[in-house]
């Protein structure tokens, strides 16, 4: 507990903190307005949950591998990505989720392929 004590939470990790959580809700909330949630949603979105934790988890407790900051980043974009589902009539987040999509996907790949420190080595790079 102590080295999560000693880590470091930037700004970056108190906006995520703090919008992260809030955008699950608000998707969770217009799909069962829409009346278009169901189990597949359910899950996705405590998967969302979760990978949001986890990479605020890791960004909080080591914040020098740069792991955190990519898994965050991740759910958060799928997320916003899943609002166009939610809000199809929104402009805004019609615009934005359309500029945003695919980007989740990328940053998983990035996630993955620069595993277990943050930054890829090797031949990959």
């Amino acid at each position: 507990m102590s080295a999560w004590r000693r880590g470091k939470r930037s700004w970056g990790w108190w906006a995520f903190a703090a919008v992260g959580p809030p955008l699950i809700v608000a998707d969770a909330a217009g799909q069962i307005d829409r009346g278009i949630a169901d189990a597949q949603v359910a899950i996705f979105l405590a998967t969302m949950a979760l990978g949001t934790a986890a990479g605020l988890w890791i960004w909080g407790w080591r914040p020098a591998t740069h792991m955190g900051p990519k898994m965050t980043w991740w759910p958060v974009l799928w997320v916003v990505q899943d609002l166009l589902v939610a809000f199809p009539t929104s402009a805004f987040v019609s615009t934005f989720g359309l500029a945003i999509f695919g980007m989740s996907q990328i940053v998983l790949g990035q996630v993955a392929l620069s595993y277990p420190n943050g930054r890829m080595v090797g031949r990959v790079a």
